[in-house]
């Protein structure tokens, strides 16, 4: 007879238990005696928590049913066989409140490193800068995460972090505050803006060599994790939500560890990213002979420190406590400095396109050929602030625009000039819209591919680039840069070209390319046809070119000069691209050199530049513009002057719109015997605008005078504006009565 509970050979014997058993989402430790941890001020008389069990079993109350845990509640499971049962005594236990063991706080909107947690003595636990470059510490008042208020720790200039004092046994007051009282239990949780180095933390207490905790990027990856030393899987997964934004943008990082569940959760913008399940009990490796950092990592005991993070940090707290999943929405979500009313543009641009805010300036960096012409931005601002024009407007972005914030309390005004340039950082795995240039031997020609085409069309030269040789390439983008497709880097024999969208110039600053690898020997080329199809063996020419698409021409070059690996920006200024303003252009990397360093790699293209040509402002505007930037009302139908006059009628006739003197055009009245009368006008050549003679009797009927309008005399002119005489027809006049006017349209 087979002992009860056993089954077949080779299969589990049936059992009474639970596989799992969590609540809110989080899992429990598995024992006789469970303890369910929930949030601080949760009613423990209606929870539902949920469970797995092993094959077959069964259990007496449902998972996700509803039970009062006000006492210790039992479930039993029963074995599938139903000659086991085992009985757990469940008991609900709510948390401390989250502000009672805040034990670590810094930089939540005022400029200073003091730790706000009052969780030790005043001083315990401040700040100090710290690196080779630490005076280059710095406050950004006008760049914190969304409606927050105050300043965020600006780290931007490298080589910067944050030490935190007596948080190492080599300090004379150490204090094991994010050691031993964080070990079973803590959550780490700041806002950074700006994606680390391959392995690089934003908060760390060492994190390497078997020792400390660190959250930080996962390797070259694109998401975040919360290293833990001495447990099993200390880095966690490579997968989670994607924090390597091409333009840097503000995310809330959230690490959570639970040693008793053997859980480590990590959270991006208030989600769960990623979660680890350990071994339950598994025991985080303390390093208390390193220091806390914000910004970078002690590297060794005597103070020399290394993975810094060149970005911005706001509003960093460690707990000694696994927070629940909605209280780390509440961190996220509730500022504990007050935003004073303020006129700030906190964000701006579009979904996946923002822009760079260094105020009052906004740097708008979009795709090389984005057309400009109607744009609708959103933005955010200061609480309670009004902006003109409103979010979402369509503008012109051709050239710069401005939008006026008012604070709430109507006592701070900031006006904000918007750029835009278009650039490309080849970050998202394709050329960007760019496309490889290639010799075609049948025509005797260059010929271009399709955008983003890395490899060769087998309806060209059958496929073979040319000159063949087994060590030739394209350009394709990879690890975020234009690199080498195939080949052998050095000894390609084809030239390798890489042409840009088209795109017209903008008068809004520089342009600028990172080039790395080889440098140019030989003389730049001059236009399409003078580069050669071969690369020249330590001879030929790398760089950029800026091409005028009329006639092929390479306007302006700029060589890759010296010799490495480091990306070195070569730049096109604002004042050689003038004379090019508004022409058609593309951007051509070249390279026609092989050999040693034979190769050539690119990277963070920046045009200044629109996918239309500019559109000129009308005459009227352009002269208001100009000539009277200060006036209070500057549109086309406006009388700041109060003189009677629209600044239209007074940009007709060549008055002043901001003189209420200035309101008389007619130099010389109608004179009746000649027929003769004098006005002044804008120039027709300048203001468009076609001026007709037109004579009334009776003020009612008006008549065009075509041989007065087309014989008007120009008697003088100063700058644009013309003195003109003009004779009625049918002079000497005779109607009693005989009013004039001239009609400008």
């Amino acid at each position: 007879m087979k002992p009860p509970g056993s089954g077949l050979p080779g299969t589990l014997a049936p059992a009474a238990k639970f596989t799992d058993f969590s609540i809110l989402g989080v899992p429990c430790a598995l024992a006789a005696n469970i303890t369910l941890a929930v949030p601080f001020d949760s009613s423990v008389s209606a929870l539902a928590p949920s469970f797995t069990l092993c094959a077959g079993a069964t259990c007496d109350k449902p998972s996700g049913s509803i039970q009062n845990f006000s006492n210790p509640v039992t479930y039993t499971v029963t074995s599938s066989d139903l000659l086991l049962t085992t009985v757990y005594t469940v008991t609900a236990v709510v948390q401390p409140d989250p502000a009672t063991v805040l034990v670590g706080h810094w930089v939540s909107g005022a400029p200073n490193l003091t730790d706000s947690s009052g969780f030790t003595a005043a001083g315990t636990h401040d700040g100090a800068a710290a690196g080779s470059n630490a005076a280059a510490l710095a406050y950004n008042p006008d760049d914190v995460p969304r409606s927050f208020g105050g300043s965020s720790l600006d780290l931007r200039a490298g080589n910067v972090a944050v030490l935190i004092s007596n948080s190492s046994t080599a300090d004379g007051a150490y204090a094991s505050t994010f050691d031993g009282s964080i070990s079973n239990q803590c959550t780490i949780a700041f806002w950074a803006k700006g994606v680390p180095d391959i392995w690089v933390p934003w908060v760390s207490k060492k994190g390497e060599d078997g020792v400390g905790w660190q959250v930080r990027r996962h390797a070259g990856d694109s998401n975040a994790c919360f290293t833990i030393r001495g447990i099993n899987n200390e880095d966690g997964t490579s997968s989670g939500t994607n924090i390597n934004d091409p333009t840097p943008t503000w995310h809330h990082f959230a690490g959570v560890w639970d040693r008793t569940t053997g859980t480590r959760t990590m959270y991006v913008d208030g989600v769960v990213s990623s979660v680890e399940k350990n071994v339950s009990g598994q025991t985080m490796s303390l390093s208390p002979d390193r220091h806390l950092m914000l910004g970078a990592r002690q590297k060794n005991v005597d103070t020399t420190y290394d993975g810094y993070f060149p970005g911005l940090l706001y509003d960093v707290r460690i707990y000694k406590q696994a927070l629940f999943a909605n209280q780390v929405q509440t961190v996220m979500t509730t500022s504990t400095t007050v935003q004073a009313p303020e006129a700030k543009i906190r964000s701006f641009g579009l979904p996946g396109l923002p822009a760079v805010i260094v105020n009052p300036n906004i740097s708008w960096t979009l795709p090389i050929g984005t057309n400009a012409t109607a744009l609708a931005p959103t933005f955010t601002l200061t609480a309670g602030a009004t902006c003109s024009p409103v979010s979402g407007t369509p503008r012109n972005f051709t050239t710069p625009q401005t939008y006026t914030v008012t604070s709430s309390d109507s006592l701070a005004t900031t006006t904000y000039t918007v750029a835009v340039i278009t650039g490309t950082d080849f970050n998202d795995g394709t050329l960007q819209g760019w496309h490889n240039r290639v010799w075609d031997a049948s025509a005797g020609a260059w010929v271009d591919l399709d955008p983003n085409v890395i490899t060769m069309p087998s309806t060209i030269n059958g496929g073979a680039i040319q000159p063949p040789s087994a060590d030739d390439y394209l350009f394709k983008s990879v690890d975020g840069m234009v690199q080498p497709n195939g080949g052998q880097n050095d000894n390609h024999l084809n030239t390798v070209w890489l042409r840009s969208p088209q795109f017209y110039l903008t008068a809004t600053g520089d342009l600028t390319a990172q080039m790395a690898k080889g440098m140019a020997i030989g003389a730049a080329p001059s236009d399409d046809m003078s580069v050669p199809y071969a690369a020249i063996s330590d001879g030929g020419w790398k760089g950029v070119a800026l091409r005028r698409v009329s006639d092929g021409v390479f306007v302006l070059t700029k060589p890759r000069t010296t010799i490495g690996d480091a990306m070195v920006t070569v730049t096109f200024t604002a004042a050689e691209l003038a004379p090019y303003v508004g022409t058609a252009c593309t951007l051509d990397l070249i390279n026609s050199s092989r050999g040693g360093w034979g190769w050539l790699t690119m990277d963070n293209v920046i045009i200044p530049s629109s996918a239309t040509p500019p559109v000129a402002p009308d005459p009227f505007t352009a002269w208001i513009t100009t000539h009277y930037p200060a006036l209070s009302d500057k549109s086309s139908g406006g009388d700041p002057d109060h003189d009677g006059l629209s600044n239209q009628q007074e940009f007709a006739f060549g008055l002043d719109p901001s003189s209420a003197t200035s309101l008389n055009p007619i130099t010389a009245p109608l004179n009746k015997t000649t027929g003769m009368f004098t006005y002044t006008r804008r120039d027709p050549a300048v203001s468009g605008l076609t001026y007709t003679v037109m004579t009334s009797t009776n003020l009612s009927t008006w008549v065009t005078d075509a041989g007065a309008s087309a014989s008007q005399t120009v008697v003088a002119t100063h700058g644009d504006v013309q003195t003109v005489t003009v004779t009625l027809s049918g002079a000497p006049l005779s109607a009693p009565k005989l009013f004039v006017r001239v009609k400008a349209q």
